[in-house]
């Protein structure tokens, strides 16, 4: 009784660590994000995921299918909130501005490419919302994930790979980006969850084995790897899963999946060739050709660093460690060299490409030694690695953590003869004039000329988005000012001249 009472406290301590970890990671998303919101994250392959996403909805068919459907899905489905997000920010009025003005015909003559992002508010509003959706998904799933390892592994070993994971360097790069290793992580983190869940039905574990295999291989060709740990589940969790019907219905599903997931390509055939058209690429290079071999070798081990120090030795604890569910870790291990061996063999190294394998990495020797942890420490020792573990990813969440002023305005203002400022808070502009914040109360119609005529002295004009300034910022600054430099909701804009 005191050993089950004892266990009950460390995962109630661990489930709120989990909530704490979950909710800082959201905030931090958020910060991370507006400190980058007036561009494009990493170069232009975001007009692959979003903008052919968006152009899809009018026209029925992508463009271009070297990128997996699975993560331009996302997009279109977290576009509706994306639009309802932009049209509340945007500023006009409807007598003014006509009732097309807003959302899905806004986006469509202005979001062309993804420096259409540089100097439209609007379309940074919608992109926030976009990636933070896709973002807040992306941590759920390790939410989630981690509370099913909090029940098979113990506390050290949930906490761990949330916080580890979740403050890993190519994670955080990742959830900038609206792209596909975002989907392959969701996807990684869900088939987790099925191999833990307790209770799964034979027609559900089937069904869900099925989507999250088509998803996973419409996201990326890695997804093909994912594979191995779906059939160790099904199974080990379905009775005569190679010896009845079942493997069929299994098959029937993916392809099923896989047509309707791949439904805006104008042919099957069109989009299988555009699909291993990347190996061609990856195969001969990115601009630049790099060496394969042993080239590929050391940049991928300088990559993964002591990540890849911990997860070699947990491999050999594995071998003799007895743990729960130890071969869904081992079908994890597998799929992991799946992915990575072939990598070695390419003329082009990309980072971006290494995020799923160090995720897979980090539950594998988070759930070895997570258990190993939980079995040679009582109580009090774990609770001291939770503390420990909770330590370094706040110091690493203070450390990433950038305050949102108008300070945080990186851009000079000596090239401004006449500088003008509207709602901001202690001001340290030498020379600069106050503005009035915009009226509460006003007929745009009449009042747009009279309002505009406030900044007409003034060649660079700073805002901070509150009250009603969203008609500063989004409709009436960018009639004469181009946008300059935004973090979260200040403004610097400049008279074009």
């Amino acid at each position: 009784m005191y050993s089950i009472t004892k266990k009950f406290k460390i995962h109630y301590l661990g489930a709120v660590v989990l909530v704490i970890i979950f909710i800082t990671s959201i905030i931090l998303l958020s910060n991370s994000l507006n400190n980058r919101i007036d561009r494009m994250h990493n170069g232009g392959d975001e007009i692959h995921t979003i903008i052919f996403a968006l152009d899809s909805l009018d026209t029925n068919t992508v463009k271009t299918l070297r990128v997996g459907e699975s993560t331009r899905w996302l997009a279109r489905i977290f576009t509706p909130l994306g639009i309802y997000y932009m049209n509340s920010k945007m500023g006009g009025e409807h007598s003014l501005t006509g009732w097309d003005y807003s959302g899905l015909s806004y986006l469509k003559k202005n979001f062309k490419s993804t420096s259409s992002i540089n100097q439209d508010a609007n379309i940074q509003d919608f992109v926030y919302s976009l990636k933070m959706q896709l973002g807040i998904l992306v941590i759920t799933s390790f939410f989630i994930a981690s509370f099913f390892l909090l029940r098979e592994y113990g506390a050290i070993s949930a906490i761990a790979y949330f916080s580890v994971a979740i403050s890993a360097t190519l994670v955080e790069d990742m959830l900038l980006y609206f792209y596909t290793e975002s989907a392959l992580i969701i996807v990684f983190n869900l088939i987790l969850v099925l191999g833990l869940i307790k209770n799964l039905s034979t027609f559900r574990g089937i069904f869900w084995g099925a989507f999250l295999g088509a998803f996973g291989l419409s996201t990326k060709l890695t997804g093909v790897a994912f594979f191995i740990p779906l059939l160790y589940i099904l199974s080990k969790r379905i009775a005569n899963f190679y010896t009845s019907y079942k493997l069929e219905l299994f098959v029937i599903l993916i392809f099923i999946f896989l047509a309707f997931i791949n439904i805006y390509s104008d042919s099957y055939v069109d989009l299988i060739d555009q699909t291993l058209a990347n190996v061609y690429h990856l195969k001969t290079g990115h601009y630049q050709s790099e060496p394969s071999g042993m080239f590929q070798i050391k940049k991928i081990v300088n990559t993964f660093g002591a990540y890849g120090i911990i997860f070699a030795t947990s491999l050999i604890a594995l071998t003799f460690l007895q743990i729960n569910n130890k071969k869904l870790i081992v079908s994890i291990t597998i799929s992991y060299f799946l992915i990575t061996i072939p990598m070695v063999d390419l003329a082009y190294f990309h980072i971006r490409n290494f995020t799923t394998p160090l995720v897979m990495m980090i539950l594998i020797f988070c759930a070895v030694y997570g258990s190993l942890l939980g079995r040679i420490f009582p109580t009090l020792g774990q609770v001291a690695f939770i503390t420990i573990l909770m330590a370094i990813y706040l110091h690493n969440f203070y450390g990433d953590y950038k305050s949102i002023s108008y300070q945080s305005l990186n851009t000079r203002l000596d090239s401004c003869q006449a500088l003008g400022y509207v709602d901001i808070e202690n001001p340290n502009f030498p020379n600069a004039k106050k503005i009035q914040s915009m009226p509460r109360e006003y007929i745009l119609k009449q009042d747009l000329t009279r309002i505009s005529d406030q900044f007409s002295n003034f060649d660079c004009i700073i805002v901070n988005r509150i009250k009603n300034n969203k008609h500063y910022t989004n409709y009436i600054l960018p009639m004469k000012y181009s946008l300059i430099e935004r973090k979260g909701n200040y403004f610097l804009y400049q008279m074009v001249k």
